[in-house]
């Protein structure tokens, strides 16, 4: 959670290898926008799992974009925000 952007590749190897694991993730609050073959999704979420041996809990606002190719609709780009204080 320092701004640090994660490819694909990096955080698919993270939790394939175990060192980032979630127990929990919970959505609230989606909106989704359509514009043609694209859908854009934001809402919040709160999350708890482990990295490496540290526990952790989060809250964060998330906005996803998918696009739909050859009848399928496919994750393209995702962005979250930790929200913090109260």
């Amino acid at each position: 959670m320092t701004g640090s952007e994660i490819s694909k590749s990096a955080l698919l190897t993270a939790l394939e290898s175990g060192q980032l694991k979630f127990d929990t993730i919970d959505q609230f609050e989606p909106r989704l926008r359509m514009y043609g073959e694209t859908a854009v999704v934001n809402g919040r979420t709160q999350m708890s799992g482990r990295f490496e041996r540290m526990r952790f809990t989060a809250s964060s606002r998330y906005t996803h974009f998918y696009v739909k190719a050859q009848a399928q609709w496919q994750l393209v780009s995702a962005q979250g925000t930790q929200i913090t204080g109260g």
